[in-house]
């Protein structure tokens, strides 16, 4: 049942993923940015930390980022911007749809309720954000 409700909370984040980096690529808004950015915390909530999964989401927003901020200024060039952010995407999605599909055949999710936790500060790499997240200790 959580298998489930975290696969499809995934499928949704991956959906508003590539319906706002294909807005960005089209039209590169300060407000689609924003929600972008939005969307990143939200996925960090949902998923147990995994540095692969940062950075591709550190690397969107890096190049969703520079693709807004450029092109008002008409920076060239745009194309290479453009394919640094679709690639990125693809990127993120991709090591999304692992994770579904890593969790979804055990039908065991690693839960913080089923293991002893800790709760430590962590920074994320997009307009430093700062928060905190919980980490799996071991019992001592």
């Amino acid at each position: 049942m959580a298998d489930k409700i975290l696969s499809e909370s995934i499928n949704e984040k991956i959906t508003l993923i590539e319906q706002v980096v294909a807005a960005i690529a089209q039209n590169a808004d300060e407000d689609q940015l924003r929600e972008l950015r939005e969307i990143l915390i939200s996925l960090a909530g949902v998923l147990d930390r995994d540095p692969g999964i940062e950075m591709a989401a550190d690397d969107l927003y890096a190049a969703a980022r520079v693709v807004v901020l450029d092109s008002p200024v008409g920076l060239r060039p745009l194309a290479r911007k453009h394919r640094l952010l679709v690639a990125s995407s693809e990127r993120l999605v991709l090591r999304l749809r692992g994770v579904c599909e890593r969790e979804a055949p055990n039908g065991a999710l690693a839960s913080s309720a089923a293991m002893d936790v800790v709760s430590a500060p962590w920074r994320s790499g997009f307009l430093e954000v700062w928060g905190t997240r919980v980490l799996c200790a071991p019992a001592l």
